[in-house]
C-alpha cells in the first residue's frame, strides 16, 4: 500500500465487511420484537429482551475482545467471529423455544461485538496516518448506511414475505462477510503483519510465578523470541511495574517488533531505558 493512498483493495473489502455487519445488526434488531410475539406468544418484557439481547451481548463482549486482540490476533478473532456468526444466523431457522431464541440472540451479539472490534482495530492499520480522519469517517458512514437501509429492508421483507425471508437475508449478509474475508486476510492479516501470533503460555509464565530471570543489576527481564524483524526485550522493575503490567508491556513490545514503532506508539529497543524503566 503506497503512502497516503486510502482506497485500495484492502480498505474497500474491510469497508464492505463493516457495511454487511451493520446490516445484520439493524435487520434483526428492528423486527425481533414482532417475531417473538408472533412465533412464541412472548409478553412485552420477553419480546423486548429478544430484541435487545443482541445489543447486550455486543456490549458485554467488546471490552474483553479489545484485550484479547493483541493476544489472539485480529485475523483469528475476525475469522472466528464471522464464521460463527453465520452459523448462529442459520440457527434462527431451527430455534423452537423463546429462551433458546433469546440465547441465540445473545450469542449472535457477542460474536458481532468481537468481529466489529477486530475490524475497527484492523481498519486503523489500513488507513494511512495522513488520512486517518477521512478513513475513520468512511467506516462510521458504513454503519450509518446500515442504520438507514436495514430497518427498511427488514420491515419490507417481513410485510411481503415473512420472517423466514428476513432470516434468509441476514444469513446471506453473514455469508458474504465470511466469504469475503479470506482474500482480505491473505493481503493484510498474515501472521506478523497487523496481529500477534498466539503467544506460548510458557513465555509469560514467569510474570506470574515469580521465576523471572534477573539481569546483572537484579532487574527481572523478560525477552521475546527472535522474530523476522529482530529480537525484543521488555524489562520490568518489580518496584515500578507489577507482573500483570509487565505482561501487557511484553505484548506491546512484541507488537512493536512486528509492526515497527509507528504502529503502537511504543518506543522499540532492546533496553528498558527506552521504555522509561531504566
Amino acid at each position: 500500500m503506497s503512502p497516503g493512498r486510502l482506497w485500495n483493495k484492502d480498505f474497500t473489502v474491510a469497508l464492505g465487511i463493516s457495511v454487511f455487519l451493520g446490516f445484520v445488526f439493524y435487520l434483526l434488531v428492528t423486527a425481533m420484537v414482532g417475531y417473538a410475539v408472533q412465533r412464541f406468544a412472548a409478553g412485552e418484557a420477553e419480546a423486548g429482551l429478544a430484541s435487545t439481547a443482541f445489543v447486550l451481548g455486543s456490549v458485554l463482549t467488546r471490552p474483553l475482545a479489545g484485550k484479547l486482540l493483541d493476544v489472539v490476533g485480529r485475523r483469528r478473532m475476525l475469522t472466528l467471529s464471522l464464521l460463527l456468526a453465520a452459523t448462529v444466523s442459520l440457527a434462527y431457522f431451527f430455534v423452537d423455544t423463546l429462551w433458546l431464541f433469546i440465547l441465540s440472540r445473545l450469542v449472535h451479539g457477542m460474536l458481532f461485538g468481537m468481529g466489529h472490534t477486530a475490524l475497527n482495530a484492523a481498519a486503523q492499520d489500513l488507513i494511512p496516518h495522513s488520512r486517518r480522519s477521512e478513513g475513520s469517517g468512511y467506516f462510521a458512514a458504513s454503519m450509518t448506511l446500515a442504520s438507514a437501509l436495514g430497518p427498511l429492508i427488514a420491515v419490507t421483507s417481513v410485510d411481503r414475505f415473512g420472517y423466514t425471508t428476513l432470516f434468509g437475508i441476514s444469513l446471506g449478509f453473514s455469508l458474504v462477510d465470511a466469504l469475503r474475508f479470506p482474500p482480505f486476510a491473505a493481503l493484510r492479516f498474515a501472521d506478523g503483519a497487523g496481529s500477534l501470533p498466539v503467544p506460548p503460555p510458557a513465555r509469560f509464565a514467569g510474570l506470574f510465578t515469580g521465576s523471572l530471570p534477573a539481569s546483572s543489576e537484579g532487574v527481572p527481564v523478560v525477552s521475546s523470541a527472535d522474530s523476522s524483524t529482530g529480537s525484543v526485550a521488555a524489562v520490568a522493575s518489580a518496584s515500578d511495574v507489577g507482573r500483570l503490567d509487565a505482561f501487557f508491556l511484553l505484548l506491546a513490545m512484541e507488537r512493536c517488533s512486528l509492526d515497527g514503532p509507528g504502529r503502537t506508539g511504543v518506543p522499540c529497543g532492546p533496553a528498558g531505558a527506552d521504555l522509561g524503566l531504566g
